[in-house]
């Protein structure tokens, strides 16, 4: 909201209760606190974040990239931080919002925004004898980091989606661990995985799987540097000091290219130079060299990571068709 007021040249003010931007991912750092959401999903479609290191972001993470977003877009200097707001009137007269912070100032505007979020406030349970517990007592939304849990015998009351993610952290310390629940929650494996970083602007001619076992390598090596050509082209254009293919651009076309091969005479279950002891086919273009031409006659830069600003369409490499 605030980034969208700044862009329209509409002043304002954001009065944040806390020392620091985040709200629950600024409060929330237990043991394996991460979003459920993929990390790519999880970020403004105006500031798309590119390093995530894992397909479900952590929450160090995530309370990074909500930082970077404040102070790229110039937000700190209109956050009030400690500023807790107690109420708010509106007087119909002087259509004007009166609002009363905690401490006792007021704040006046013509327009209120309440984005107070959902998960501010811990609900801490009560059942009988829990004041009468002797032990260390405290609400998983605020984690005492400095108790140390292990060789300790632990119970953890309810199996929400903050235990979910907590309790496998915390079980291998513990020399007891009780988890209480009221009634089962349905859980899903999460297909979690950290993501593979690449080289930046390195090229490789006659890399892996691109070798030919029916056709001209000349063919194949003209394609390639045709796409290296354009490649640095686009970011001479557009400023861009590094570019990185994405990973998961990196990771889909590696397992559509395996998926192919599995189908050829190579991975028929003889023994050649061209597979890994591991059964992985690394050497050879499972296709025809004409569609080799026609996947890397476009330098499309959605594919890759760049330090550049702007997005741009795909241009057009150097080569041409058969």
């Amino acid at each position: 909201m605030g980034i969208k007021l700044r862009r329209a040249g509409i002043p304002f003010t954001i009065l944040e209760k806390g020392d620091r931007v985040g709200g629950v991912w600024r409060d929330n750092t237990y043991p394996g606190a991460a979003c459920d959401i993929p990390s790519h999903l999880y970020s403004y479609s105006f500031e798309p974040s590119h390093d995530w290191s894992r397909k479900y972001g952590s929450q160090p993470e995530i309370q990074a990239y909500l930082d970077h977003c404040a102070h790229k877009y110039v937000l700190m200097q209109h956050i009030r931080f400690g500023a807790a707001v107690q109420r708010a009137d509106f007087d119909p007269t002087a259509a004007t919002w009166t609002v009363t912070l905690a401490d006792g100032n007021e704040v006046c505007s013509s327009f209120l925004v309440a984005a107070t979020g959902q998960l501010s406030l811990p609900a801490d349970p009560s059942f009988p004898g829990l004041d009468r517990f002797e032990g260390k007592v405290f609400h998983s939304a605020r984690w005492d980091h400095d108790y140390d849990l292990r060789g300790k015998r632990v119970a953890v009351i309810g199996t929400g989606a903050s235990a979910i993610q907590f309790v496998p952290q915390i079980a291998p310390r513990a020399a007891q661990l009780h988890v209480f629940q009221r009634s089962a929650p349905y859980v899903l494996p999460k297909p979690d995985r950290p993501y593979t970083r690449l080289v930046p602007n390195l090229f490789l001619l006659y890399g892996p799987n691109t070798n030919l076992g029916h056709n001209s390598i000349i063919y194949m090596l003209e394609s390639q540097t045709d796409y290296v050509l354009e490649a640095l082209r686009h970011a001479a254009t557009h400023g861009a000091r590094w570019l990185d293919v994405r990973p998961e651009a990196h990771r889909e076309f590696n397992e559509e290219l395996q998926g192919q091969l599995r189908k050829t005479v190579w991975q028929a279950g003889c023994d050649s130079w061209y597979v890994t002891e591991a059964g992985k086919n690394t050497n050879n273009w499972p296709s025809f060299t004409f569609d080799y031409r026609r996947q890397t006659r476009f330098f499309d830069p959605v594919q890759y990571v760049t330090d550049a600003d702007s997005q741009i369409e795909p241009l057009v490499a150097g080569g041409t068709e058969p």
